[in-house]
């Protein structure tokens, strides 16, 4: 496998990359704060064209858990992302059909975050076409801002996903189609 991380690519090279490369960084780092994840929407929706098996533009790693052990930015801590921004995050991501790498330090990371990757069936029917491919962008009348259906809005947080994403619920996972319960 190939993966190139030189910072953000240029789209108009998207080709070339799905090309040559399994994967690229298609953008900066993502960092545990909610405007990092914010900018991540528009990210994904330029790229999700070009993302397919073998070639995937990737978004970054997921800052979840125990971080910054030995960061370029901030100290030793737990992601700074509440319990909302993480599954908005895994959400996006799982969507997004991105490669879900693990940004933190598994072994000294707590139960909520082991729980929330741990999560893995009841995405997998999310992350197949046509389900991934259609739903990255609805509008959000109350603001204005484009966010994915699923995600929650900028002031107020839910969790529920279209329940027509799942159409079938892996033992352990919610069977009212969605996947935070």
């Amino acid at each position: 496998m190939l993966s190139l991380s030189p910072g953000p690519s240029d789209l108009a090279k998207a080709d070339f990359h799905a090309v040559n490369a399994n994967l690229w960084r298609a953008g900066n780092d993502l960092w545990d704060r909610w405007q990092d994840v914010r900018r991540e929407f528009d990210l994904i929706e330029k790229w999700s064209a070009y993302a397919r098996p073998g070639a995937w533009p990737d978004a970054d790693m997921l800052p979840l858990g125990h971080i910054g052990i030995r960061a370029e930015r901030g100290d030793d801590r737990e992601t700074q992302l509440t319990a909302d921004e993480q599954r908005t995050l895994m959400t996006l991501w799982t969507i997004a059909r991105q490669p879900l790498m693990f940004g933190g330090d598994l072994p000294s990371s707590d139960d909520a975050t082991l729980a929330l990757i741990a999560m893995t069936k009841c995405w997998r029917p999310i992350r197949k076409p046509p389900a991934a491919a259609s739903c990255l962008r609805v509008e959000n009348r109350s603001s204005g801002y484009r966010r994915p259906e699923g995600a929650p809005p900028v002031r107020k947080a839910s969790t529920s996903l279209c329940s027509t994403w799942a159409t079938s619920n892996p033992p352990g996972c919610a069977s009212n189609g969605r996947i935070w319960g």
